[in-house]
């Protein structure tokens, strides 16, 4: 509610204003969180039912330039809610496909130490990234069972430089722990082979009611067949750009 009686919308970044409510916490009961990476998140405050008074125009916050381990480090991370941030370097991964329920956009990035954040378009669309974009990517820094970054305007995905790539490697890499290029879990790789079996069984998207694989085996087949072999899991039902191989 606005006291001069404009509507919330007419707010922009940069606005100062001042906020009357009442503080309100989601969740505030200790042991309804089921995150077990930030064991110690018990609350998400809010002012609830705000009057709001515009007291001068001005200039929004310059983005806090952070690293991702920052961003989602299980004593860090909470001190960034609610903040504009930035990171420098950070390549896609991964985008998502909506959320058959929610519509939500979700993007993986990672720096160059391997860490990885989401990317959520709820402030902004995600519609001009691209995988292995490089970007300087600033935004609201937002928990809902997990931290994520959520751009806020077009500027905020500025292109970069000098971003990381994955790790070309083989399944045996993989699959042998004993390998020179063992990746460590949770590494950004790509690996490429033939395809041996699709998962035959589907499961049932809980959102759609539709039927979805999970997943299909693939194989290296210029490798001597031991370590060759890995599944790889993927839901097509929920992400239209995916087809059954």
């Amino acid at each position: 509610t606005r006291a001069d009686s404009k509507t919330v919308t007419d707010l922009k970044p940069g606005t100062k204003v001042k906020v009357q409510g009442t503080l309100k916490e989601w969740h505030p009961t200790a042991g309804e969180f089921s995150d077990k990476t930030y064991t110690a998140k018990k609350h998400i405050k809010e002012v609830d039912k705000a009057v709001i008074t515009v007291l001068t125009s001005g200039t929004a916050p310059t983005p806090l330039d952070v690293t991702i381990d920052q961003l989602i480090g299980a004593t860090t991370a909470d001190t960034y809610e609610d903040v504009l941030v930035r990171v420098k370097g950070a390549a896609v991964a991964v985008i998502k496909a909506a959320d058959p329920k929610y519509k939500n956009v979700d993007a993986v990035l990672v720096d160059k130490a391997g860490k990885m954040l989401e990317m959520r378009d709820d402030l902004y669309p995600l519609t001009t990234v691209k995988e292995l974009d490089c970007l300087d990517a600033s935004g609201i820094m937002t928990y809902f069972f997990g931290y994520r970054i959520q751009p806020t305007q077009k500027a905020d995905l500025a292109t970069a430089t000098g971003c990381s790539k994955p790790a070309d490697i083989k399944i045996s890499d993989i699959q042998d722990s004993t390998s020179s290029s063992h990746p460590k879990e949770d590494a950004w790789i790509k690996v490429s082979g033939v395809i041996s079996a699709v998962d035959a069984n589907p499961s049932v998207d809980s959102s759609t009611s539709v039927k979805k694989y999970t997943g299909f085996f693939l194989q290296d087949d210029t490798g001597k067949g031991t370590y060759d072999g890995i599944y790889v899991y993927y839901v097509w039902a929920s992400n239209s750009q995916a087809k059954v191989p």
